[in-house]
């Protein structure tokens, strides 16, 4: 895999399918996914007719992982940084990978043609119930659980171990050796009167048994209904894992009624 320096971090990225196609972009979440996430399933189905690209966020797979450099305002850099001339895409995000994809659609609306945010939401300082039943989520928990799940729901699949500690490794990296909770706990949030007024399309996926269902809720409840269409997943949190199939063809139906809306509206 291609790596490439941006803002002065080294990113692993990976494009796939054909050159010239659609433009869509893949952003996974914090502690919670890498490149790996989409390659063999939402990003292998996209590729069939889509210019693809995934890259590991700052701190994770083989991207580079700084001390420093992890708010919101950061990972949208990045994100600008990466895709900066390759023009308008689509963007697919999960969990807090979907509010940097929101993040740039406020900033640079001419560069995106719709969202994808599946069962995204804003971690840290939320007032609501976490996953063991806390009154005030905690970012470190919230997003090692989202991981965890994630990895159980693989190895479940493939009939591996865990491989808890290799994995355990690069979260205690993040978690100990960086700025990233003080950093998503200090600009982790998106001001709710531009996303009332966001400019583009949002498909908002949300995962009937997410442990995050009131946060997913929040966020999207703050997006524009005329330009937000909502659907629920039977699933958790990791919908990529948990119904690959069915959020491929929900995701694949939105594509194509952004790019080529007069014949989605015939076919």
């Amino acid at each position: 895999m291609p790596a490439v320096v941006a803002r002065g971090v080294r990113f692993n990225t990976q494009w796939l399918g054909p050159e010239g196609a659609p433009l869509v972009v893949m952003v996974h979440g914090m502690l919670t996914g890498n490149v790996a996430s989409w390659y063999f399933g939402l990003g292998a189905a996209l590729a069939a007719d889509h210019r693809v690209f995934m890259y590991d966020q700052r701190g994770h797979g083989r991207s580079q992982a700084p001390v420093t450099g992890y708010t919101l305002t950061d990972l949208a850099a990045d994100l600008d940084a990466l895709v900066a001339g390759a023009g308008p895409a689509v963007l697919v995000g999960h969990s807090f990978g979907g509010v940097v994809a929101l993040r740039r659609a406020l900033d640079h609306p001419g560069a995106v043609r719709s969202v994808v945010a599946i069962d995204s939401f804003e971690p840290g300082g939320a007032a609501s119930a976490g996953p063991e039943g806390d009154d005030v989520i905690d970012l470190g928990a919230v997003l090692a659980w989202g991981r965890q799940r994630r990895m159980r729901a693989m190895a479940e699949r493939s009939g591996r171990g865990t491989g808890r500690r290799n994995r355990a490794t690069a979260e205690q990296v993040l978690l100990g050796g960086t700025t990233l909770l003080a950093d998503l706990r200090r600009d982790a949030h998106l001001d709710r009167e531009q996303l009332g007024s966001l400019a583009v399309p949002v498909l908002w996926v949300a995962g009937t048994d997410s442990p995050f269902r009131a946060e997913v809720a929040a966020l999207g409840a703050a997006l524009p209904d005329a330009r937000t269409e909502r659907v629920e997943l039977p699933g958790g949190h990791a919908l990529h894992l948990d119904c690959p199939d069915r959020l491929a063809a929900v995701v694949l139906a939105h594509v194509a009624r952004t790019l080529c809306p007069e014949e989605a509206n015939h076919g």
